[in-house]
């Protein structure tokens, strides 16, 4: 796979479960990195967010199927940013960020 200068992603182990860091812009070309990251997390998986500055819909899709296949799942976006907006705008906030 080719480097992308504009997102990154790290996947760490914690004694809350799994944290997948996802920083840059989060689109169709790297939303199936983040589909793997979380096929292959063990328990509870806190996506954060709070360094991505791009969401489109396919990365949305991601976290959906995720949390559709049981993944138990939270997201932690930025707070005014745009993946907060989008969670906002499809009324997924609700399902994907914690309360």
């Amino acid at each position: 796979m080719l480097s992308d200068p504009f997102f990154s992603l790290d996947v760490r182990q914690s004694d809350a479960g799994t944290v997948v860091t996802v920083a840059g812009e989060l689109d169709v070309a790297t939303a199936p990195e983040l589909a793997q990251a979380l096929a292959d997390a063990d328990g509870q998986v806190t996506v954060d967010l709070s360094a991505t500055t791009f969401a489109d819909p396919a990365a949305l899709g991601v976290l959906l199927a995720a949390r559709a296949d049981g993944v138990r799942i939270r997201v932690l976006p930025r707070r005014g940013g745009q993946v907060a907006r989008l969670l906002v705008l499809t009324d997924t906030e609700r399902l994907l960020s914690p309360a």
